[in-house]
């Protein structure tokens, strides 16, 4: 119901690889080391308008490999190091600043595939049409809205295939435990009041929410200076996951990490960049 294109992969894992553990861990493995790629990609291709920019990769590499729950999901066989990896990429593509056809069609193919991983991917479809329709970019958000619907409706082949398949979908959808919360109008307005707890959920949260709050708060004079596209993107990623989450564990701050360290890194740049007036 949730996870299928993670399963998939899975599956075609073990068919290459057997079925042992390590290699149902690695798959968080392959994602880590893409996703470490992207970001240090990221901050190589602002070194142009960051003051001493050959120490900020190394900066960001020092939180990586120092954040547990990064090092911890990397070799935990879920979803979430894929969700991030395909979701952040989404982003890198949108963030081309020659605006490529191409780049719009493969932000909408990876975010379809977030999606296909997992349902909770969703956020990075919505944050990216999101995205597109604030800088009235509406050519490219139809675009991209409709190569994500092409791709999103391959979710519905077992369900259309199967019998009685939408009932079954739906009773699992439905009954699952881990959805529970999500319906009724208490339990969800619960899961909304209680959402900034995922961020600071454990030491493993904390260290990374901390910093990115304290930077927000010292230049706070200054965040119109942000690269205006991960500003809204990631504004949009926050407040789409506050609207559809069914938990606040934790572990669902891998969504948001390769946002929270480019944004840290870019805050940080901004104090160097201002006049001292």
């Amino acid at each position: 119901m949730s996870h299928k294109l993670f399963l998939v992969l899975g599956a075609v894992f073990i068919h290459l690889f057997g079925s042992q553990l390590h290699v149902l861990q690695s798959i968080g493995l392959v994602f880590f080391i893409v996703l470490v790629g992207q970001i240090a990609f990221y901050i190589n291709s602002r070194k142009p308008v960051m003051k001493q920019g050959d120490l900020y990769l190394p900066g960001i590499l020092i939180l990586i490999f120092s954040n547990r729950l990064l090092i911890k999901m990397s070799f935990e066989n879920r979803p979430e190091m894929m969700l991030a990896a395909l979701g952040f990429g989404a982003f890198l593509l949108l963030n081309d600043s020659k605006e490529r056809p191409c780049r719009i069609i493969g932000a909408a193919v990876l975010a379809g595939l977030a999606f296909l991983t997992h349902l909770n991917g969703s956020i990075y479809l919505i944050a990216g049409l999101s995205t597109l329709l604030y800088f009235r970019r509406f050519k490219d958000a139809l675009t991209f809205g409709l190569v994500v619907g092409l791709v999103c409706s391959t979710y519905l082949i077992d369900v259309l295939l199967a019998e009685n398949g939408f009932a079954l979908w739906w009773f699992q959808f439905r009954n699952d435990p881990a959805t529970q919360t999500a319906f009724g109008i208490g339990p969800k307005l619960m899961q909304l009041i209680t959402y900034p707890r995922l961020f600071f959920y454990s030491p493993e949260q904390v260290a990374a929410s901390l910093v990115l709050v304290y930077l927000l708060w010292h230049q706070r004079r200054r965040l119109s200076q942000l690269p205006a596209l991960l500003r809204v993107f990631s504004l949009a990623l926050f407040f789409s996951f506050w609207l559809i989450t069914k938990a606040n564990s934790g572990l669902y701050q891998l969504l948001f990490l390769p946002f929270i360290l480019v944004l840290i890194a870019e805050l940080y740049a901004l104090r160097p960049l201002a006049n001292k007036s």
